[in-house]
């Protein structure tokens, strides 16, 4: 993506790791439960749920980010320079815009759909300011995407996106988020519980 000159400007970066830094924050202040469950933990991390639940949300993100990519080239212009000049500075366009806004939804998505609660920690709806975090980060997120704040879009260098181009562009963001969601209760449905051993 560097070599395509997909850049994000100072205010981009800056938003991204405040809405970030918040959800670290939050996530790192859940509390567990005060009584024990009866559903036993898995017994390690390399186990089937973790390393397929993790692979296909990585598919998921990858597909969407990769057709997101695909289509915004082709509403923009060819590169004039035969030779890609990585010192070029920041510059507002749909490819940046696109990747930006694609790339934020694929790390709050990973938040929110990895956050485990029940029937260990605190649930996301109990955990208030992480579930708050989440919320205004995915707000933040769509309001640039469907141009309902163009000051704001205008403050954090995000382009007015043609209208074709933007219903695509919010249904791949939330389709990220509801695939993904998916893959991951899936999983957990069928190999997220640990067995007991007879012996």
């Amino acid at each position: 993506m560097w070599h395509q000159l997909v850049l994000w400007s100072c205010r981009q970066a800056t938003l991204q790791g405040m809405l970030l830094a918040a959800c670290f924050l939050f996530i790192s202040r859940s509390k567990p439960l005060s009584e024990l469950s009866k559903r036993r933990p898995l017994p390690n991390i390399f186990n089937l749920y973790t390393v397929l639940t993790v692979l296909l949300q990585f598919a998921v993100h990858f597909v969407c980010l990769v057709y997101l990519v695909l289509e915004s080239k082709k509403l923009t212009p060819p590169r004039e320079e035969e030779f890609v000049d990585l010192e070029k500075k920041f510059e507002m366009n749909l490819l940046n815009s696109t990747v930006y806004l694609i790339g934020m939804t694929m790390q709050v998505t990973t938040f929110a759909v990895n956050y485990k609660g029940h029937p260990f920690m605190a649930s996301l709806r109990e955990n208030k300011p992480l579930l708050i975090s989440i919320v205004a980060s995915f707000a933040a997120i769509g309001t640039m995407a469907a141009g309902l704040a163009p000051n704001l879009a205008t403050q954090f260098e995000i382009v007015e996106f043609p209208p074709e181009f933007q219903k695509t562009l919010m249904a791949v963001l939330c389709l990220d988020f509801v695939i993904a969601l998916c893959v991951d209760r899936t999983c957990d449905f069928l190999l997220g519980h640990a067995r007991m051993h007879k012996f």
